[in-house]
């Protein structure tokens, strides 16, 4: 077996430093989602998404996030079975599936968006200014539902597809070892 300079193996060095990539991922995203709580607490994203699918949003990225966390210190173990093996193998599938869904549910909320903004139309008098200025605010309020809720899930799929990537790498060296073995 090789050791590196400190002692330890090939792999033990090469998955503790994988745990160190997922660590500054999770500071970056813990600090986006301090970021977007203080939003959230300041009653922003209730103005700027009327769909509330920006909630659903964070809940799936912070559960993936820890998930994906809780998988890399699994496999930063020097020691551990086939069975947990399998298991951060689902978790990964199942990290990639959450990523697109964030994407997805981002243009589901564009969508109600635009139906918010179509829905101003209804009952519109072009010749009454309260029925204009009517208008204008539900149009405001449907662009900001579609323009936030599609930022905060191309956010969200980026920083679950860093991570992700990050443990699938993790996953390929931990195999290639035990093959190797």
């Amino acid at each position: 077996m090789i050791k590196t300079e400190r002692g330890k193996t090939i792999i033990e060095a090469t998955l503790y430093s994988c745990m160190i990539k997922w660590l500054i991922l999770f500071v970056v995203a813990m600090t986006g989602l301090s970021v977007g709580l203080w939003y959230i607490t300041n009653g922003w994203i209730t103005i700027y998404d009327r769909s509330f699918v920006s909630y659903i949003i964070v809940f799936l990225f912070v559960y993936a996030t820890v998930t994906c966390g809780w998988s890399t210190m699994i496999l930063n173990k020097s020691q551990f079975n086939e069975d947990e093996l399998r298991n951060v193998n689902r978790v990964n599938d199942r990290g990639w599936f959450l990523s697109g869904q964030s994407v997805n549910l981002g243009l589901v909320g564009t969508v109600v968006g635009f139906m918010i903004i179509g829905s101003g139309f209804f009952g519109l008098d072009m010749n009454d200014k309260e029925s204009i200025e009517r208008l204008v605010k539900t149009m405001g309020i449907g662009v900001s539902t579609a323009l936030f809720t599609t930022l905060l899930g191309q956010l969200s799929n980026i920083l679950l597809q860093f991570q992700y990537f990050n443990l699938q790498q993790n996953i390929d060296r931990v195999v290639e070892y035990e093959e190797a073995q």
